[in-house]
């Protein structure tokens, strides 16, 4: 694991790692509050940029040789589970093979997670996006500067920007 010193405020970090050739690195200047990182099996990576605030029981969890990206300037509120995979195989009754492997999640730079979200394998959360209470993220987005709400999480409004300012 790799931690910068610049400037982390950590309060209550939970890190499990199972397994051998796995990364944990953390940048400078980030807010944590109750956050467990979890990392199950071999080659995965847990990836967190700058300047970002976990604001209290969030669970992290990459598995099956997988990477988690998390850019800089996010915002994540509390109960928010970000997940590579379902942890447990389904199979396809005909043929045997696996129909839910598990895969990668990027969140770019500047989202606001609100409370109660769960990000789900193989998602992609673009800049400036922010995603909206109890909503399930489980697809890749590709425009950025929008409102991201519901089960499953849709684009609900664009051309938005946020800021961690009450005006």
């Amino acid at each position: 694991m790799v931690c910068e010193d610049g400037g982390n405020q950590v309060n209550n970090l939970c890190i499990s790692i199972a397994g051998n050739n796995n990364t944990i690195y953390i940048g400078q200047n980030n807010y944590v509050k109750d956050l467990t990182l979890v990392i199950e099996e071999d080659n995965n990576e847990i990836c967190i940029g700058d300047n970002n605030s976990f604001s209290g029981n969030m669970h992290i969890a990459a598995l099956e040789g997988t990477t988690i990206k998390i850019g800089n300037d996010c915002l994540f509120a509390s109960n928010i589970s970000v997940r590579t995979s379902d942890s447990h195989v389904v199979l396809d009754a005909t043929t045997g093979e696996r129909i839910n492997n598990a895969k990668d999640i990027i969140i770019r730079d500047r989202v606001w997670i609100g409370q109660n979200v769960t990000v789900l394998k193989d998602t992609v959360i673009p800049e400036d996006s922010v995603i909206g209470v109890g909503s399930i993220v489980n697809k890749r987005f590709l425009e950025g500067n929008c409102i991201l709400a519901g089960a499953p999480a849709k684009v609900v409004k664009r051309n938005i920007k946020w800021s961690y300012e009450r005006h």
